[in-house]
């Protein structure tokens, strides 16, 4: 069996290969070099193209199919998310010590991933006790001499991918065993991870630059165009015109509920969407736009939100203003977080136990928020939603982004009012709210350091909100 990708240029007036997309010869020709060191790409078989008036107008590559692999999000959600019970430690540590290793053999032969790849297009094969690794699509790879800097680099990609999947204390035994791997000795741990930060943090910055051009541009499913002195950001599901006949309705429809119905492109019926107005009063404020790229942004880390289909700023903006978001719903069975615990108290107020390592996997769900720059602002406790997966797991979504913010540097003040105001927000009480808190701080890279101060400064707070 075997995959084939093709490139169709003939309807183009040009050959169709752009420096940020390589061709099809310049894929074959990395893979088999990538082969060549080590088998962690499928095996290329065959490139042929064909050409009309000396212009290229289709190339076609064959390769081995990996159809029979698993994709790499799926093995890590059924072997590693703390959900699963399944698996004793020990067998979880052991597989978490073979992935780190088959990453360690990549990077020393100087096979390293471009900042652009996601764990979406990675595969897995599993048998006997082995694990393989498997890149789908090879130009998503480089090869260059292996040196530190690289290295570096690589691992503050994989980090930030790899902690959408594994527990705070799974990801900190990989880099250890990672570490143990390169002969650099566990104790060395602190000074990898303070070498990591910095690359991580331009990963993040380079991503959020990304989401921003992407928007500008009208790229990636994004389009905007400007109508009676407003600028209006779409999704291409949304027609512009249907978009363009409920503007002035947008007030009304918000103090009526703010619900709004909208036909998406190849859907029949209309999906009743959310509307939220948001007043500003000072330029350099959030807007419509801070959400889409926020949205883009949130994509480009694999994290789940609430989307964004529909956004209305004015063009000249003065004294009080406001702004416009459509989200798209979430799923029937998604609750907002506050309501989630709300009904978790009410349940132990009837006699009924809950799982309190909930409040754990909160804590380092809002410590990844954090980490990449986030914050809440005016949290009311549904700025994250959840659900419960058919196999029993939680999966947290992100909403209301024109409630979120990105700082561009590390501002403690800022970081705590948004994190102690979040927890004010939700129903919980004083030792539930400790114990996310202090797992927050266990770990946060900045609050960490100021961790009685935190504490002593959040009781506060709770009792002054009668708590």
């Amino acid at each position: 069996l075997l995959w084939a990708r093709v490139r169709d240029y003939s309807s183009q007036s040009f050959s169709g290969i752009r420096p940020d997309r390589p061709g099809l010869k310049d894929i074959f020709n990395l893979a088999r070099q990538i082969y060549s060191r080590a088998p962690v790409v499928p095996a290329p078989i065959a490139y042929g193209r064909k050409r009309k008036n000396l212009r290229v107008i289709k190339e076609i590559m064959l390769f081995e199919s990996l159809s029979h692999l698993k994709p790499l999000p799926d093995y890590l959600k059924e072997n590693f998310l703390p959900q699963e019970v399944e698996f004793h430690p020990l067998d979880k540590r052991e597989k978490l010590n073979k992935f780190a290793r088959l990453w360690k053999e990549l990077f020393s032969l100087g096979i390293y991933p471009s900042r652009n790849l996601k764990f979406e297009n990675l595969l897995v094969k599993a048998e006997g006790g082995e694990l393989q690794l498997f890149f789908s699509q090879p130009e998503h790879l480089r090869i260059s001499r292996h040196s530190p800097e690289k290295e570096i680099e690589a691992l503050a990609w994989l980090s930030l991918e790899l902690r959408a999947y594994v527990s705070r204390p799974y990801w900190l035994r990989f880099f250890r065993e990672y570490l143990e791997r390169s002969g650099t000795g566990r104790e060395k741990l602190s000074i990898w991870m303070e070498k990591l930060t910095p690359a991580q943090v331009r990963i993040v910055r380079s991503r959020f630059e990304q989401a921003k051009k992407e928007l500008w541009k009208r790229k990636e499913g994004f389009f905007w165009f400007e109508h009676q002195q407003r600028r209006i950001f779409l999704r291409q599901l949304v027609s512009p015109n249907q978009v363009i006949g409920l503007l002035d309705d947008f007030p009304f429809l918000f103090r009526k509920g703010g619900k709004v119905r909208i036909r998406l492109a190849g859907e029949r019926e209309p999906r009743e969407c959310q509307l939220v107005e948001i007043e500003r009063d000072r330029q350099g404020e959030l807007g419509a736009s801070s959400g889409f790229v926020l949205s883009r942004f949130l994509e480009l880390l694999g994290i789940a939100h609430q989307l964004p289909i529909i956004g209305v700023e004015p063009i000249v903006k003065k004294g009080v203003w406001q702004e416009y978001l459509i989200y798209l719903p979430l799923g029937a069975s998604a609750v907002s977080l506050s309501e989630y615990l709300a009904r978790l108290l009410a349940d132990e107020l009837s006699g009924k136990t809950w799982d309190r390592r909930f409040l754990l996997q909160l804590a380092h769900y809002l410590l990844k928020i954090y980490n990449l720059g986030l914050i809440f602002l005016e949290p009311r406790g549904d700025e994250i939603w959840l659900e419960e997966t058919p196999e029993g797991r939680i999966k947290f979504y992100l909403a209301h982004l024109e409630r979120l913010k990105r700082l561009e540097s590390t501002k403690i003040s800022q970081i705590k009012s948004s994190l102690f105001n979040f927890l004010l927000a939700l129903p919980l009480p004083e030792p539930d709210a400790l114990l996310v808190l202090e797992e927050v701080l266990r770990y946060h890279p900045v609050l960490k350091e100021r961790r009685n101060e935190c504490l002593e400064e959040f009781q506060l707070l709770m009792r002054g909100a009668g708590r």
